[in-house]
């Protein structure tokens, strides 16, 4: 289910990346009505139509200056004080990432693992060790080593999920 700030809404999508396809694919799946992906690379137009999906998109060296949505998702790797989405924000704007969304969805207890080194290796072990530990809970390993978050079922009853 959408969340009300998303209902009816025209959300855009900074950067067609591989976590925004799974976005994307999860807003269509889950009702959004208006979504508009923005890409200053011109090969996203490709990936956009390989995913057949009922999308707008902006595609090319001026595709952030055209920002014209309620709701906007910003890829991590685009800065938060970039120009356009300053002035986005100062319009009205609610800017967020697809991380903010799983955390808003997700029913269960969330372990994040950050810095610059070892995270995989941090993450892998403490999910071996939520499954040796735990026969009444399923233990999803997401991320940049294992599903994108929003690729599996947010609405499982119980489950751990590590990012």
């Amino acid at each position: 289910m959408l969340p009300e700030y998303l209902r009816d809404a025209r959300i855009g999508i900074l950067g067609f990346g591989v976590n925004h396809q799974a976005l994307v694919r999860w807003l269509v799946e889950h009702g959004a009505s208006e979504i508009v992906i923005y890409d200053e690379s011109e090969s996203a137009r490709e990936r956009i139509a390989a995913q057949g999906l009922p999308v707008e998109h902006v595609v090319g060296p001026d595709a952030f200056e055209q920002l014209d949505v309620e709701v906007l998702f910003r890829s991590p790797g685009i800065p938060p004080d970039r120009l356009e989405l300053v002035q986005a924000r100062e319009a009205g704007v609610h800017i967020t990432s697809q991380l903010n969304l799983f955390f808003e969805l997700c029913p269960a207890k969330i372990i994040g693992v950050t810095g610059s080194k070892g995270k995989g290796t941090t993450s892998t072990l403490i999910a071996k060790m939520l499954e040796a530990g735990s026969s009444e809970s399923t233990v999803y390993l997401a991320g940049n080593i294992g599903s994108d978050p929003l690729s599996f079922s947010i609405s499982c009853v119980r489950p751990t999920v590590l990012y």
